[in-house]
């Protein structure tokens, strides 16, 4: 079993002003420090969160912290078992299994690993005749996890007689013959300092999309209502279906569906069941609408096409649309909402039948 600390117990000074503690803001939700404590749990870690704020995690030991990263790192080393402690930054909530999995396959070789990339900007150095350029080749920039044997970390702690940025430098300062190598990789394992930080990597978070489509189409009989996008139609015939039969609303309500991977329209409201009988097709949507939220989607964009000979909709065009816009709280601009006929062809072109499709953009929120 190997262990992880993950050190969240900063007073984010360089945070904006320093009153917000960053590693309490949501991203998707969650704290920023859960990002990271989730990825150890699912590799089956032992868990310490030093923090100095009151949680309760499950399978987690939460520690409190000191009044310096080191003595943070070192009151959740107290709590460790692990033949290897693995210490990373809550602050660094990108961390992934990959990396993870990247430092495990090097660590029995060596005293120590830390992950580490190679310098691709130009680097000065300031100097009394001003800024000098260095040989960014000489550099890299160090990142956690920074791995290491429980028992090195022990002594190192025990030995230790002054406070470090990080592990690697103070295991290196008191033990120079030991062999700790930098792990180099390219992924996204960004750190949160500034709060233009927290914005660039929540996006980062978020850049997650889904695409869901549907068609739907119904029969126009005599004696029903036609209701399309929620507005009722003044019109001699409607359309036949278990519920209201809203084909409009039937059908972004099953791409959003589609999109979050959760069946079709009949698999989520069964046309036998009694409960759904003449039930607007608006409360079908809203069910849906909390089951996306609840998966921390929101809708980025949707296009939605309706085919029909009659009635003409130029009247009731934009109550629909506004309509629609209200069930699915977007904006305007994000809603895509077209008619057209089928040139008298097939059902539809005979007046029989109408139909609508739509396709939606979800993205993680």
């Amino acid at each position: 079993m190997n262990s992880a600390i993950i050190v969240a117990g900063g007073k984010s000074e360089r945070f904006t002003d320093g009153n917000t503690q960053k590693i309490n803001l949501l991203i998707n939700n969650k704290p920023v420090y859960q990002h990271s404590v989730d990825v150890f749990l699912e590799l089956g870690y032992e868990v310490i969160l030093v923090i100095n704020e009151e949680v309760n995690i499950k399978n987690v030991k939460v520690v409190k912290g000191g009044s310096t990263r080191s003595k943070s790192v070192y009151n959740g080393l107290k709590h460790a078992n692990g033949e290897y402690v693995f210490i990373h930054d809550a602050a660094r909530p990108l961390i992934t299994k990959e990396l993870i999995e990247l430092l495990e396959n090097n660590i029995k070789e060596n005293d120590g690993v830390y992950l580490a990339k190679q310098v691709s900007d130009s680097l000065k150095v300031l100097t009394s005749d001003g800024y000098k350029s260095v040989d960014r080749d000489l550099y890299i920039t160090s990142e956690t996890p920074q791995v290491f044997r429980r028992d090195l970390l022990v002594k190192v702690f025990n030995k230790s007689t002054k406070d470090y940025t990080d592990e690697v430098g103070m295991v290196t300062s008191l033990f120079k013959d030991l062999l700790i190598v930098p792990v180099f990789h390219t992924a996204s394992n960004d750190k949160i300092t500034y709060y233009e930080d927290f914005l660039r990597v929540k996006k980062l978070f978020i850049n997650n999309y889904r695409i869901g489509h549907s068609f739907d189409l119904h029969k126009l009989v005599k004696n029903r209502k036609l209701i399309l996008g929620g507005v009722e139609i003044d019109y001699h015939l409607g359309l036949l279906g278990h519920s209201d039969a809203d084909v409009l609303l039937h059908a972004i309500t099953e791409s959003i569906i589609g999109a979050l991977g959760l069946g079709d329209l009949g698999v989520n409201f069964p046309d036998n069941d009694s409960k759904f009988k003449d039930i607007s097709s608006k409360l079908l949507l809203e069910n849906v609408l909390q089951k996306m939220k609840s998966k921390n989607y929101g809708i980025s964009n949707i296009d939605i096409m309706l085919y029909l000979e009659e009635p003409k909709l130029k009247k009731h065009r934009e109550e629909i649309i506004n309509n629609i816009k209200d069930l699915l709280e977007i904006d305007l601009d994000k809603i895509n909402f077209k008619v057209t006929t089928t040139e008298k062809v097939g059902p539809i072109g005979r007046n029989e039948a109408i139909a609508a499709e739509a396709v939606v953009l979800l993205e993680g929120v």
